[in-house]
């Protein structure tokens, strides 16, 4: 088995509803699009706009793991993606433009000793990971920006 990255309960397809809450059978199959809307942003606008999504890194391997982290890896725009633990297990944003409540260390992580701790986890047990990508008209809007996201641990 393996840990596998599952879309949370909410995931919507606009910039209108909530986001967040629980863990759901959707697991993400490698595409950005799958996780973000596509956001328009006018060059020469220096807003940054900000989107939030919730993912949950699942433990699939009989046995649990420890030291298990996260991080982001082949990112093809440094200051478009972010991370940060949830502040909640079931905790959602009420729009997927709003900082999710209790998260306030966003961070990028480039590798396994950078990465972010999400300690130990149990056998098919999970952990949830927010997911910010940020764009701005002073750079190159590109919002399906390519990046690969890691999971590593010790299985004992």
């Amino acid at each position: 088995m393996t840990f596998k990255i599952y879309k949370s309960e909410y995931n919507p397809s606009n910039l209108t509803d909530q986001v967040g809450g629980d863990i759901s059978t959707l697991e993400l199959s490698g595409y950005i699009d799958e996780l973000f809307y596509d956001i328009s942003v006018n060059p020469g606008d220096s807003t940054v706009v900000y989107q939030y999504r919730k993912v949950f890194v699942k433990n699939e391997y009989e046995t649990q793991s420890t030291n298990t982290r996260i991080w982001i890896d082949a990112l093809e725009h440094e200051d478009q993606v972010s991370l940060a633990l949830e502040g909640s297990a079931s905790d959602v944003s009420s729009s997927p433009t709003g900082q999710p409540a209790g998260v306030t260390s966003w961070t990028l992580p480039r590798n396994y000793a950078e990465g972010i701790d999400l300690g130990s986890i149990s056998a098919n047990s999970y952990a949830g990971v927010w997911v910010r990508q940020s764009l701005s008209g002073l750079i190159s809007p590109d919002p399906y920006a390519s990046f690969r996201i890691y999971v590593g641990g010790i299985i004992v």
